[in-house]
């Protein structure tokens, strides 16, 4: 990063790039004539260990920054165990949608798509825009949402074996035993989406807090 000890540093936005085993990291600074730096990007692992680094290593890097952002998008669920960490480390998180991020970095002038480019594009975000801050949801909707995505799982499921029986019954000569396995897995599957309903059924019912 450029030296930029002169000049006043008015805002700090750590880029995050998040994949399932790893974290791409960019720093960006904006000084108090608007004028922007970034770092060389860090990779670390997507697991408490690399959390503790990646703070360590961003808290070096901004100075005396009197706003310091953490900007990531929301991919799919490996975002949310970093998220929570930094949220509990008292650091402003942003968790930008898919649509979001994607919108804005069309706005640059950037063709490339690297971690590293991606990971400095979210900085860089942090550091133009007004970013929101991310609050966590309540352990009562976090355990709504775990469900209603294990449910969607065992209907696809439950559908396809659906499938593959009905096509074994129409076959000529098809292992009685394989019909037998088909069906107990597809009746076993049935037995836990009547679970999660139950499940969901009492947590909506629930006073505790949703949001």
């Amino acid at each position: 990063m450029k030296n930029l000890n002169s000049l006043t540093i008015r805002k700090h936005a750590v880029g995050i790039d998040v994949s399932k085993d790893t974290v791409e990291v960019c720093s960006g600074q904006k000084t108090s004539t608007e004028s922007m730096s970034f770092s060389t990007s860090r990779r670390f692992k997507n697991a408490r260990e690399g959390f503790e680094l990646l703070l360590s290593w961003a808290r070096k890097q901004s100075g005396q920054a009197r706003s310091v952002w953490f900007v990531m998008e929301a991919t799919g669920v490996y975002y949310e165990q970093l998220a929570y960490f930094l949220h509990q480390a008292g650091e402003n998180v942003c968790v930008l949608v898919a649509s979001r991020a994607a919108h804005y970095a069309k706005s640059l002038p950037i063709k490339s798509k690297t971690d590293a480019i991606d990971a400095r594009i979210l900085s860089r975000y942090g550091l133009e825009r007004c970013p929101e801050k991310w609050e966590p949801t309540s352990p009562r909707l976090r355990k709504i949402k775990a469900l209603i995505r294990e449910r969607d799982q065992l209907q696809k499921q439950h559908t396809q074996l659906t499938n593959r029986l009905h096509a074994a019954r129409k076959a000529w000569g098809h292992p009685q035993t394989s019909l037998e396995r088909l069906c107990d897995h597809a009746k076993q599957i049935s037995r836990y989406l009547e679970q999660i309903t139950i499940e969901l059924d009492n947590l909506w019912q629930s006073n505790q807090q949703l949001v």
